[in-house]
Parts: C-alpha cells; structure tokens; sequence
C-alpha cells in the first residue's frame, strides 16, 4: 500500500512531464496508456491501463533530475461485459531518474535510473498465501539505464536493468528471482500530414531469471500528435503475479502522454 500512495501522491503533485518521449510498446516506458485485449493465454478479454508521471525537481551539470512513478492494472471483465470487473493483478513503480539530453550527441539522450522501487499487489480479495507457491513475486529495487537516439522519423532505444534486493533476502526466497534485463525497441513515422503519422513500433527484451526468456512487444497504426491509436501484440511471460504464465496478448492500444 505505501508503493499505492506514494505514487497517487506524486501524481497529484504535479501535472507536468518532464522525461523526453521514449518508446511506445517498451512496458517500462513512462506512458500512459490504455489496452482493451484479447488474451489468448486465459482465452477471455482483459483491460490493461496505466498511469505514469515524471516530476522534475532541479538540474544538476547539465542533467534533469526528479521523481518518475507509475501504476499498471489488469482488469477483467464478465463474460456479458456487465456488473462487477474484477482487478487481477496491480504493478507499481517509484524511484528517482537522471537524464541527460545531448549526450556527446545532440540526438543523444541518456537515461539513468539510481533506485527504482517496483512491486506487486494482489486485489479484490485474492489470498497471497504461501509467497512459495503463489503467482507473486515479492517487491524488488532496480538500477539502470537507457540510451535513446532520435532521427527525423525514428527514436532507437537500448538499455538494461539489474535488479536488487534486501540483505536480508537471498534469491531462492524470492518467487521471481529476476536478475537481469536487456531491451531494445524502436519508434519509426511516417508522415500523413501535418499533425498526423503512422507508427509503428517494438521492444525486444531478454529477462535472466534461473534462466534466459525473450519478451516481445509489437504495435502499429497512427501517431495524432499527443494521442495514439495502434493495434498491440505481446508476447512474453507476464509482469506480476502471473509470471509463470507465457501471456499472449493482442488488441486496441490508446496512448495517451
């Protein structure tokens, strides 16, 4: 629950973004967004939405530094899309970044996370029971870094993450042992008009966990300036409490920054 308020707290803060855009289908991008799919995994309908904020507090040699947070749910509707939708499962997110735009390029920008805190929660009425056995992986800290370079009608982005945790907690106690994490995606335009332009757009990932697995995250369709509207494809073991689960996703995507 802190991971829940802090975050609210910081998104009521301020309304104002402040981290250049980086790439749309990457998850750990800070977009918000808005996902009605098809999950072929649990073979039923699934909304996915997330909230992301960035606050700036200051700027130090020439880098930006300040506060990111985000919250990511997993609804799932009735079958007649009526009553009750339950939460399956809710992921958050707070830490400090410090980016650095012009970074011995001017189409450079780098990206630098110092401690992030990601975690996990379960809702409407699940039993954690046994973190053993359950479908939850317990909370973690991350360090890490991305590297962007924008073209006139391209942004490629590259980066990984390590994850951390307590001393007091050795992996074989963590559900989700996760380790590593490598990624690289893209953003490509093509402009209609003026203010309009398709996208097409991914995120390639690998996730070392007692193993090595690939995450893929594709998306096309049209860039409105602001808003997009794309089709998204996902193909990679899920972010939470499913974890276990090789999730395929495949739906209407509504980015909102």
């Amino acid at each position: 629950m802190k991971t829940i308020f802090l975050t609210v707290l910081l998104f009521t803060a301020s309304a104002a973004y402040s981290l250049v855009y980086h790439n749309a289908e990457d998850p750990k991008s800070y977009v918000t967004r808005v996902r009605f799919n098809y999950n072929f995994t649990y073979q039923r309908t699934e909304i996915e939405a997330k909230v992301s904020q960035t606050l700036a507090i200051g700027n130090i040699l020439g880098c930006d530094i300040g506060f990111l947070g985000s919250i990511t749910i997993f609804i799932h509707p009735t079958d007649n899309f009526w009553g009750a939708y339950p939460v399956d499962n809710l992921i958050g997110y707070i830490g400090f970044y410090i980016e650095r735009t012009n970074f011995f390029d001017p189409a450079l920008t780098l990206l630098f996370y110092p401690v992030v805190h990601e975690s996990t929660h379960l809702v409407d009425g699940y039993d954690r029971g046994n973190i053993a056995t359950d479908k939850v992986f317990d909370s973690n800290e991350y360090i890490g870094f991305d590297l962007t370079y924008t073209l006139e009608r391209a942004n490629l982005t590259s980066g990984m993450i390590f994850f951390m945790y307590p001393p007091n907690k050795t992996l074989d106690q963590m559900a989700r042992p996760l380790i590593f994490r490598w990624h690289i995606a893209g953003d490509y335009f093509i402009p209609l008009d003026q203010k309009t332009r398709l996208i097409f757009s991914g995120d390639f990932a690998l996730f070392y966990e007692n193993r090595w697995h690939p995450a893929i995250n594709l998306g096309a369709g049209a860039d409105f300036g602001g808003f997009k509207l794309m089709m998204h494809y996902e193909y990679q073991y899920g972010l939470g409490q499913d974890f276990r689960d090789l999730q395929q996703r495949f739906g209407l995507e509504m980015i909102i920054f």
